[in-house]
């Protein structure tokens, strides 16, 4: 019953929900549409960008850093940004996530760089 009800929100178009439904869910492996990763770059530069102080340069430094190293088609796992920057927006998605996939990429290439830095 839980399996349906899964797959069924995943099919609504209201996109504020489907993230409040990651954190019930907690999937694994999530394929969607770029307007869902759209949105979530979106709430996640709104609030990166309202920083201030040493948060916003510890921010700053650890994007800086992880697409750095993306850039050099390295994957790197740093333990201190991961902790502190990046598994806040694993846990966007339930915290579980390992795989992203993503139908009929366009639009934002910065967008692209955060999908494959989680």
């Amino acid at each position: 019953m839980v399996e349906t009800l899964r797959n069924l929100k995943m099919y609504l178009p209201f996109i504020n929900l489907i993230f409040k439904d990651f954190l019930l869910f907690k999937p694994t492996v999530f394929a969607s549409v770029p307007r869902i990763y759209n949105k979530l770059y979106e709430g996640i530069t709104t609030k990166t960008n309202a920083l201030t102080g040493t948060a916003k340069k510890v921010s700053d430094m650890a994007v800086k850093a992880k697409l750095y190293w993306l850039k050099n088609g390295t994957y790197y796992t740093h333990k201190l940004w991961d902790k502190l920057v990046f598994n806040k927006v694993k846990q966007l998605f339930g915290g579980y996530v390992y795989l992203l996939i993503i139908g009929k990429m366009h639009g934002n290439c910065c967008c692209s760089n955060i999908r494959r830095s989680n």
